[in-house]
């Protein structure tokens, strides 16, 4: 890329530690007030992969109990309370 791009068109940032200052230069802007964003902060990222861990348990626990209980609850207005109660302790029972 170096080698292509003519160096006056060219930013190459190091860290995020130089902040806003080398971007807002080569860009000809001022300066944000807020702070240069790290999305690569170590904290941050480990909690990123727990809040993904949480939303895959929950989607791998939480979408066949709610099929369960919305086939339940189809077979207990379709049947009948007391009549889905009955079947469901009849097919336990084998």
């Amino acid at each position: 890329m170096r080698e292509a791009v003519p160096p006056e068109r060219l930013l190459v940032l190091r860290t995020a530690k130089d902040g806003w200052a080398p971007l807002c230069k080569f860009l000809r802007r001022p300066e944000p007030n807020g702070p240069y964003p790290r999305t690569n902060d170590t904290r941050e990222m480990l909690d990123k992969i727990k809040t993904s861990r949480r939303i895959c348990w929950a989607c791998y626990l939480g979408i066949p109990v709610a099929v369960l209980l919305i086939g339940g609850g189809i077979a207990a207005g379709r049947l009948g309370v007391r009549q889905s109660f009955n079947y469901l302790a009849r097919t336990l029972e084998y």
